[in-house]
């Protein structure tokens, strides 16, 4: 959404930043709070009306951990309803990965065949946070400069337990579909 020069503008004024490590840092030094949608751009087009679908990277984990961040798991019910796209999702999806500003906008449709999204219902579950810390064998609120990969790879299947745990937990009445969690090879 940076790419776009008015997009830009709007969202800086509203507050939001990259998500990128420089805007993480920049924003725990400033003692402020930090808050990463994982799985960006691509997650739109993982529409399905048999799963809900999700696409994880680590690189948030690792963020957290070099800025001295907790994870609280959050799931947001029905945002994969709010556009329908013309011809396949793998084609977009692949697109998404290429391009650095949200074409998408060219072949997606909401409300009345316009860019404002359906009017769905969507519910917001917030799960208890998770002390990374303690997962990771350091003191609560220090900083890990370089984390170890490994413990990355443990902390990140314990985040998977803990998203899959609250999706089950929260789910609403309407939400029947079973979640499947994919792993983003670039991560």
């Amino acid at each position: 959404m940076f790419y776009l020069p008015i997009v830009r503008f709007f969202m800086g004024e509203w507050g939001a930043l990259p998500a990128n490590k420089e805007s993480v840092a920049e924003a725990k030094q400033q003692g402020q709070h930090c808050s990463i949608v994982v799985g960006g751009v691509a997650e739109i087009f993982l529409q399905n009306g048999e799963t809900e679908q999700l696409q994880l990277r680590k690189g948030f984990i690792r963020e957290a951990l070099r800025n001295g961040y907790d994870l609280v798991p959050m799931f947001h019910f029905g945002a994969t309803r709010m556009y329908n796209f013309i011809g396949p999702a793998s084609f977009w999806r692949s697109l998404s990965n290429r391009l650095p500003f949200p074409f998408f906008l060219i072949g997606g449709w909401g409300k009345g065949m316009t860019l404002l999204p359906k009017p769905v219902r969507i519910v917001i579950a917030v799960g208890s946070p998770i002390g990374l810390a303690a997962l990771y064998g350091v003191p609560e609120g220090q900083s890990v400069p370089d984390p170890d990969p490994a413990k990355v790879d443990l902390i990140y299947e314990e985040w998977k337990k803990h998203l899959a745990g609250l999706y089950y937990r929260q789910r609403p009445e309407w939400e029947t579909r079973e979640l499947e969690i994919w792993d983003c090879p670039k991560s």
